[in-house]
């Protein structure tokens, strides 16, 4: 009977956890307790798998919610969080770990009078070289799992495990105050359908690493990714650019545009900042049209490429103009930027950027070059259909029938089934008064799914 010197104390810290899916149901209890003055708490992490949220219920019955995960480990089921606003005082801790023969009482959670269930130490086993995992001889009740183990002084050793039993088996505290999210926190499948908002690096190197990692995790959890960041590192652009493709995303093209200008105001890269802004703009353009921003025009992403190359000559932001000014048509002047980033790397390009040029090249009739872009994307990506689809079309488009029948053939002999080219040399031949073999082309075509196949039948039959 003299622990209950403490009991009453202690209880104060105790809480429940209770855990819920998105749509509100209930997924599980688990005990828990803080222990900081400021709403830092430690429970059992079974509940929290899949759920949308979570709260806890202090000793007087009022609840809050989890607002952080800090740390988890799923092998020892313990999670680290955060309660905001909470008025429980945290539990002492033990100033040294408990030794065979030692009593031990686990006290779980309750609003009314609570005696804790107390026992010796049979074992006090050590792991990962500093942690203890204890075994005593408390016969606990059932969902008391999470509950504080505290010392003769009322003082937190461990975490209790497991729910009733004539043993009771728990974890070392100081290794669940050691749980922390990592870098690479966001690729655990376990915690990405978890809801609530995990905690970051307070490195901000890890941070950067762990706020890339979020944006394959799924659109909430994202959002709660950036929100936490900019809550850690509110001078850095990172958070407000990550912020502003996600407005981006919602059409919310005002409030992209104002994270991105406090993205810029926090960078030490300008021109990234000019540069992000002029890909947004130019997407909006290109995949939104029908949504009504008349401020983000095509010469305003024009604009903003124009002053990143002003502030830092990147060949990124000469490649970013000449596709703005193919988009806007006009098919010279982008030809000269492809021309002038082809000359800043030094001629160090790929394949990309011979399809990218042989289009401008196309549209402004310089139909040489064109060709020649053409080849050098084939050489460079020689198991890419369209190029020598592309190839055949044009070659087709100049009278150079023999040459895009056997372009077209080139084509098919790699890939059997790729419908443009059976069009293009039935196209071809008909052209050559080949109309037999023309036609039996334009109807593989159309076997095969080509969208002009049939009207072209229609008109050569």
């Amino acid at each position: 009977m003299w622990a209950q010197g403490w009991t009453n104390k202690v209880k104060k810290s105790v809480v429940m956890v209770t855990t819920y899916d998105a749509n509100g149901n209930i997924l599980g209890t688990t005990n828990g307790f803080f222990v900081t003055d400021d709403g830092e708490a430690v429970s059992g992490f079974a509940p929290f798998k899949g759920a949308a949220r979570a709260t806890v219920a202090d000793a007087s019955g009022k609840a809050y919610p989890v607002t952080l995960l800090l740390g988890v480990s799923d092998i020892y089921d313990v999670v680290r969080f955060k309660v905001d606003d909470a008025k429980a005082p945290g539990l002492k801790r033990a100033k040294s770990a408990a030794a065979v023969g030692d009593k031990l009482y686990a006290l779980h959670y309750s609003t009314s009078h609570v005696n804790p269930r107390d026992g010796a130490v049979t074992k006090a086993e050590t792991f990962r070289d500093t942690y203890k995992y204890y075994t005593f001889g408390a016969k606990t009740v059932e969902r008391s799992s999470g509950c504080p183990v505290l010392n003769k002084d009322g003082e937190a050793v461990a975490i209790l495990q497991g729910d009733g039993g004539e043993e009771a088996y728990a974890l070392d505290l100081q290794f669940a105050l050691d749980q922390q999210m990592s870098a690479l926190s966001g690729n655990d499948p376990t915690l990405r359908e978890i809801g609530i908002t995990k905690d970051l690096p307070a490195d901000y190197t890890q941070a950067q690493v762990a706020l890339f990692m979020a944006a394959n995790s799924g659109e909430a959890n994202y959002r709660n990714t950036i929100d936490r960041f900019l809550q850690l590192f509110p001078t850095k652009a990172d958070g407000y650019k990550a912020r502003a493709d996600l407005h981006f995303m919602h059409d919310d093209f005002a409030a992209a545009e104002a994270d991105l200008l406090t993205a810029e105001k926090y960078s030490d890269d300008k021109a990234d900042i000019h540069s992000h802004l002029a890909r947004m703009i130019f997407n909006k353009n290109a995949y939104k049209a029908d949504k009504d921003y008349p401020s983000w025009t095509m010469d305003k992403a024009l604009q903003e490429c124009v002053t990143a190359y002003s502030i830092s000559p990147q060949p990124l932001y000469l490649y970013q103009k000449a596709e703005v000014l193919f988009s806007m048509e006009k098919y010279r002047e982008s030809v000269m930027a492809f021309n002038e980033y082809e000359e800043k790397m030094e001629g160090k390009v790929d394949h990309q950027f011979h399809f990218g040029r042989y289009q401008a090249e196309v549209q402004s009739k310089i139909f040489p070059q064109a060709l020649a872009d053409i080849d050098s994307a084939i050489v460079k990506a020689p198991a890419n259909p369209l190029y020598r689809a592309e190839k055949a079309n044009l070659q087709y488009r100049l009278g150079l029938f023999d040459e895009a029948i056997a372009t077209a053939q080139d084509c098919l002999s790699q890939y059997g089934d790729y419908s443009d080219c059976f069009l293009i040399m039935g196209l071809c031949q008909i052209r050559k008064n080949q109309k037999s073999e023309g036609l039996a082309n334009l109807r593989r075509a159309d076997a095969l799914g080509n969208p002009q196949a049939a009207a072209l039948i229609e008109k050569y039959k």
